[in-house]
């Protein structure tokens, strides 16, 4: 968990400093190739999370955010399968 948030908080930072708009993505107001890298990571978290319940992405604003931003996107959203999530997190169990 330390290692995780360590590098969380790496990401973290990037978007705080390095990011320089006001947009919910990270280079402007549409996707770029940094949030097309960064998705797949913050959507398995999202399902891994939600069955180990760390909380750990709560304690990172800006990326919550991100995510949320990317997770409500339908570009994203339409390339995933509907059901996605739900064979994801089975794989988990297994």
């Amino acid at each position: 968990m330390a290692t995780a948030a360590a590098r969380l908080q790496r990401v973290e930072e990037a978007v705080q400093h390095e990011r320089g708009n006001g947009s919910l993505y990270f280079n402007d107001d549409k996707l770029s190739m940094v949030d097309a890298s960064y998705e797949p990571f913050l959507n398995r978290f999202t399902a891994f999370d939600a069955q180990v319940k760390t909380g750990l992405l709560y304690t990172f604003p800006l990326i919550l955010a991100w995510r949320d931003a990317l997770l409500g996107n339908e570009i994203v959203t339409g390339s995933l399968a509907e059901d996605f999530l739900l064979k994801f997190s089975k794989l988990m169990i297994l």
